[in-house]
């Protein structure tokens, strides 16, 4: 599958320092984050939806 993906320079500059500090190329750097930010984001949101905001604010005497 490809896919381009335009990224801001500070971005870019840090993905290059990733580089040029550790050899692989580009699209290991992209693909590695893609999987972490994937997991990150499926984590989030299964924690957000298992939690029952109601439930939490009577719990701590958060209502208003």
């Amino acid at each position: 599958m490809e896919l381009r993906l335009e990224i801001n320079s500070d971005i870019e500059s840090r993905l290059n320092r990733l580089v040029e500090r550790y050899g692989h190329d580009r699209e290991y750097y992209l693909s590695e984050l893609t999987r972490t930010g994937i997991r990150n984001l499926e984590s989030a949101y299964w924690a957000e939806s298992s939690i029952d905001s109601n439930d939490v604010m009577s719990r701590y005497a958060l209502e208003d």
